[in-house]
Order: structure tokens, then C-alpha cells, then sequence
């Protein structure tokens, strides 16, 4: 017992020097996140129909990677590009990026748009209505142009704007709506839809309000040459990244895809409760790396491996800590809640959420690896291991899929999650120069204290 005190007393320590306050918004806004979106998932679940939950869900996971044309990796590109610009103090290069992702996002929507038109006529789902799909589709703008002026919060070391939008603004307006909904009695998967549309567009006007006010007062101004925009060599970075996005979306959602072109939409509800009630695990990890990413692209631009390393450190900590919490607590408590929350016909959801969580446990463990590698300039390598993961987990879903259902999609999940965690972990040590694991992390800040 005293040595555990004693630990924790040494992190504590740690994390107070080393000026956490940012790094414990961010946790406290991705767990209320986690709660309001598993308050949603709750209710939904619920009161629509399990085959109108799963049209919903699959509509929306069909939505999510028809918007990798229109998103791409420009996000991320933006935000480690703003981060190298403002260490080199080039306010018209930060101008000239900002308009050219802006400008890219346009054409592409006008891309997507055209192709759905086309896909519109000619091909009819049997599985999603109609008015489910254009909802859907009208979904991307909105959402894209809020992840823009997201990338810029985000590339000015604004973690806590960058967050709130989408992980707080955006769940919240989603549930009044389907409150209201409840309360008019007009609760379907097409007005569910609709309101995401809604709450999505009201997010990015607060995004670009606030990323034009941060603008502003880091003087910079919409005034750049035409050499400024070095479209060559954005154009050659973001290849890589947006591949590695959407290896990542497509390794996120295409097990709901498969399952509902494989099984029903009744088995899709079931199977994403479980994606909802494991995503817990991971929730630090994630809403960490949102804050971290600045950090780790500016230390490794000035080649600061003792900043990079002390970066890394408490954030693989929390993370990994909060993941084995969680974990236990999901997989003891799990039999006995799942029903009672979320009801009878999701009991069976059990066994799925312990295999998706041995995964995503796993994958906290191994730490912040596809981000290392993606501030570091080193997409190609992050983008090699995704393509094979993605090859094997839609191989292993569209074979475990159709005799195990939702049991062997999240199989599939699990083992794609272990494969690319185990592979980029191994990438960060031999091109980076470090380890990211929590093993390694404890270490570190041990031997700092």
C-alpha cells in the first residue's frame, strides 16, 4: 500500500511540474463527451426500433467514409504545418496553407457531391431510405468546413477550442434535438439525421469564429504571395496523411459497413452499443493526443528529443491508466449493466464489448504510435501498416461476419487494432528514436524525479 502511494505521489508531482492544467481539460472534456454521447446512445437505442437504430448508425458510418474525398488529410496537414510556420515565425505561409486546405475542401465537396448524384440514380439501398442517404450526405460540408477551422485552433496550441466544438457543442445540440424530438413525438432515424446536420453546422460557425478571432490577434492577415502557396509540396504530404486518415476511418467504420451488408441493421445496433460502451477505453488516449500533437511536431522540428520524450511520458500514463481502469471495470460490471441501460435486446452485446476491449486496451498500452509517426513527417511509414491492417480486418470481417455476426466483427476489430498498434510501435523505436509505451513512459519519469 505505501508503495503505491509513494507512485502516485511521484506522479503527481510529475504532472504538476510539468504543467498539466491543459492536459486535465482535455480529459475532463473527453470524458463528459463519452457521457453524453453513451446518454444518447442510451436513448436512441431505447426508442427507435433496433432495426431504425442500426439504419441510423449504418447511414451515418457509410456518411464518415463517403467523407474521406471531402476532408482528405487536410486537417492534419494544416495543423503540423501551422505548428513548423509558427516556430519559424511565417505569418503568410500560415495565411497561404489556411486558404489553400480551405479551397481544396471546397473542390473536393463539389466532387463528392457530383459522385453521390451520380451513386443517387443509379444505385438504390435496400437497408437505408432514401431521405436517410441525402441527409447523410448533406452531413459532409458542414462537417468538413468545421474541421478546417478546427485545424487551425489546433495548429495555434489551442486544444481546449479545438475539442469543444465536437466533443462537447456538437453532442449536447444532438441531444436536446432528440429530446425535442421525443417531446413532438417525431423520433425516426430521418429527423435523428436531420438534427446531426443541424447541430453540426451550428459547430463550425463557433469554430470559425473563434479560429478568425485567434487569427487576428497573432496578426496574421489574409495577404500571402503566390510563392507562399507551395502546393508541390503540400500536395506531396498530404498523399501520405490523408491515406493514413483514411485507413484509420475506414479501420473505425467499415466493420459496421460490413456487418450491415452481411448481417441486418438490427445486428448493426447491437454492434455499435458495443463500439460505444468500449470507446471509454480509449478516451484519453484520444482526447490527449488532441493536445499533444502541436508539442510533438514543434520538438521534433527542433530536433529536442528530450522535450519530444518528456512530451510522451505523462500522457502515455494517463492514458494507459485510465484504459486498464476502465477495461476492468466494462468487463466485471458489463454482464450486469448492459441490460438494464440499454435493454434486453442489446444482453447479448457482452461478449462483444470484452473482445473489443482487450483490443483497445492493447492499443493504450502501445501508445500515441500513428501520431509520433504523423508529426514527424514520417506518414509513408504510418501509412504502409494501416493499408495491411485494413486488408486483414475487412478480409477477417467479411469471413467471421456471416457466421458469427457481431462476435466476428469485433474479432476482426480486436486483431486489426493489435496488428497496426504492435507494427507502429516498432516504427516509433527504430525512425524516431523512442519508445511511446507505457513501460517505457514510467521509466522516463522515474528516472526524472
Amino acid at each position: 500500500m505505501r508503495s503505491l502511494i509513494k507512485i502516485c505521489a511521484r506522479l503527481g508531482a510529475v504532472a504538476i511540474r510539468a504543467g498539466r492544467t491543459t492536459s486535465a481539460l482535455m480529459l475532463a472534456i473527453g470524458f463528459l463527451n463519452l457521457a453524453i454521447g453513451l446518454l444518447t446512445t442510451v436513448l436512441l437505442a431505447q426508442l427507435l426500433p433496433r432495426a431504425g437504430y442500426g439504419e441510423y448508425v449504418l447511414a451515418l458510418s457509410v456518411a464518415s467514409i463517403a467523407a474521406l474525398p471531402v476532408e482528405l488529410g487536410l486537417p492534419t496537414l494544416m495543423m503540423r504545418e501551422i505548428a513548423r510556420f509558427r516556430a519559424e515565425d511565417k505569418n503568410e505561409l500560415i495565411a497561404a496553407i489556411i486558404a489553400w486546405v480551405l479551397a481544396f475542401v471546397s473542390c473536393s465537396f463539389v466532387f463528392i457531391a457530383v459522385a453521390f448524384l451520380v451513386y443517387y440514380i443509379t444505385v438504390r439501398s435496400e437497408k437505408v431510405s432514401e431521405c436517410l442517404q441525402i441527409l447523410s450526405m448533406l452531413l459532409l460540408l458542414p462537417l468538413a468546413l468545421m474541421n478546417w477551422a478546427r485545424g487551425i485552433l489546433q495548429g495555434f496550441d489551442k486544444p481546449v477550442q479545438f475539442a469543444l466544438p465536437d466533443s462537447i457543442f456538437r453532442p449536447v445540440l444532438l441531444l436536446i434535438f432528440v429530446g425535442l424530438l421525443v417531446v413532438a413525438g417525431a423520433l425516426s432515424p430521418m429527423m435523428v439525421m436531420a438534427a446531426h446536420v443541424t447541430a453540426v453546422s451550428l459547430c463550425f460557425w463557433w469554430s470559425i469564429s473563434r479560429a478568425a478571432k485567434i487569427l487576428r490577434s497573432s496578426g496574421v492577415r489574409w495577404r500571402f504571395n503566390r510563392s507562399d502557396l507551395r502546393a508541390r509540396e503540400w500536395l506531396a504530404s498530404l498523399l501520405p496523411i490523408t491515406l493514413v486518415s483514411g485507413v484509420r476511418v475506414v479501420n473505425r467504420r467499415i466493420d459496421i459497413v460490413i456487418v450491415g451488408a452481411l448481417s441486418s441493421t438490427a445486428t448493426v445496433a447491437v454492434y455499435n452499443v458495443s463500439l460505444q460502451i468500449t470507446s471509454v477505453v480509449l478516451v484519453a488516449q484520444t482526447i490527449l493526443n488532441q493536445s499533444l500533437g502541436p508539442k510533438v511536431a514543434m520538438a521534433h522540428h527542433k530536433g529536442n528529443t528530450e522535450q519530444l520524450r518528456r512530451e510522451i511520458a505523462a500522457s502515455s500514463i494517463i492514458s494507459a491508466s485510465a484504459a486498464v481502469i476502465f477495461s476492468a471495470t466494462i468487463i466485471l460490471g458489463g454482464k450486469w449493466a448492459i441490460p438494464r441501460i440499454f435493454g434486453e435486446d442489446y444482453a447479448h452485446s457482452y461478449s462483444l464489448v470484452c473482445i473489443l476491449c482487450l483490443g483497445q486496451l492493447f492499443s493504450a498500452l502501445m501508445g500515441p504510435t500513428a501520431l509520433l509517426l504523423n508529426m514527424s513527417r514520417l506518414e509513408g511509414k504510418t501509412l504502409r501498416t494501416g493499408i495491411l491492417s485494413a486488408i486483414v480486418g475487412i478480409s477477417l470481417a467479411a469471413l467471421l461476419v456471416p457466421p458469427l455476426h457481431g462476435v466476428g466483427a469485433a474479432i476482426a476489430a480486436s486483431a486489426t487494432l493489435v496488428a497496426i498498434q504492435a507494427q507502429r510501435w516498432w516504427m516509433v523505436k527504430e525512425h524516431i528514436g523512442v519508445r511511446c509505451d507505457i513501460f517505457s513512459a514510467v521509466s522516463f519519469l522515474f528516472h526524472r524525479t
